[in-house]
């Protein structure tokens, strides 16, 4: 236990000596699904699935970085599970830059009666984005993520004839990053 503590107490300079950072962020979305004919956002506007993601980075220098993302997709019933990924930064200037990369989410099955059900899946998005740095620590970033391939995850059935599955079209995401460590572009 002594030792995990030791090493708990060092990772922040571990993370400032080198180009290495260490953050997080919170990620309200917005979904829009192809059902039947018609393109509508999944959810409404009542339940925006939100993410909450950690995000080790490296910057190799003053413009390119590279950022994993680890985190979970809650608090919406149909969009809702475990996310990683990959992407890349580039800065344009000190504060402005821009973003791509992919995500991988793992969607979680879930059921509400006769009028919903929600298949498991395994979603790949390709992901492109701007973001501008505020502060030493906090960034909004808003990033647009596009299916590799259609999706089928949500079985709509306001009646008890066959609905078709709504498919993943894309996702709109505003990011609110806080980071620390070692930035090369300050």
């Amino acid at each position: 236990m002594k030792r995990i503590i030791f090493a708990l107490l060092f990772i922040p300079l571990l993370v400032s000596a080198q180009g290495f950072n260490l953050g997080f962020d919170f990620e309200p979305g917005y979904i829009r699904i192809i059902h039947g004919n018609k393109s509508q956002p999944l959810g409404g506007e009542t339940e925006p699935p939100i993410a909450l993601t950690i995000i080790p980075g490296y910057n190799f220098n003053k413009r390119l970085a590279l950022r994993g993302h680890i985190g979970y997709t809650f608090l919406s019933f149909k969009f809702s599970g475990f996310e990683i990924g990959l992407d890349g930064r580039y800065s344009l200037n000190k504060k402005a830059y821009v973003i791509a990369g992919f995500r991988h989410h793992l969607n979680e099955p879930n059921s509400a009666g006769n009028n919903l059900s929600v298949m498991s899946m395994s979603l790949f998005m390709l992901t492109t984005g701007i973001g501008y740095k505020t502060s030493k620590h906090f960034a909004l970033e808003l990033e647009y993520y596009c299916p590799m391939k259609n999706k089928k995850f949500v079985y709509l059935c306001n009646t008890c004839e066959y609905n078709p599955p709504g498919i993943f079209k894309y996702m709109i995401r505003l990011n609110f990053v806080f980071r620390w460590g070692r930035e090369k572009w300050e």
